[in-house]
């Protein structure tokens, strides 16, 4: 399973990453820390929006079971239950390099299948409210 983490807070510039990567032959290292990474506290891996010290963007597939990674479920969810949401920090975590891939490389349209999904749920939590309401009234 694969979890995102994408989104940063604090001082971190738009258009950039505070979360970074480097590549050493046919290892790589991801060192930073992500907020709001849906899905990454029950995943194997995280999809991680890393930048490179040449500037450049780019995907990270990050295996989260390791020591130098450090998942807290320390968002909060306004009732919801298991997303799976919150921090992760990566100290050195390692990764093969075939799997940092450049981001303009990825599928183009990446955000827009997350957002679809997104609005998926919201399209079945309001049928369901609505089922809820209108139950007591055709019973």
């Amino acid at each position: 399973m694969i979890g995102n983490a994408w989104s940063e807070i604090g001082s971190v510039e738009r258009g950039s990453q505070g979360t970074k990567v480097a590549v050493e032959g046919e290892h790589a290292e991801v060192t930073g820390r992500k907020f709001y990474t849906t899905g990454s506290y029950f995943a194997d891996y995280s999809d991680t929006l890393v930048e490179a010290a040449d500037g450049s963007q780019h995907i990270a597939v990050v295996p989260l079971v390791q020591a130098a990674v450090t998942r807290s479920d320390d968002w909060d969810g306004f009732g919801q239950k298991l997303t799976g949401t919150g921090t992760v920090v990566y100290d050195r975590a390692r990764l093969d390099a075939q799997d940092v891939i450049p981001f303009e490389d990825r599928f183009g349209y990446q955000t827009a299948v997350y957002q679809l999904v997104l609005i998926a749920v919201h399209a079945g939590i309001a049928a369901a409210v609505r089922e809820d309401a209108t139950a007591p009234v055709h019973a």
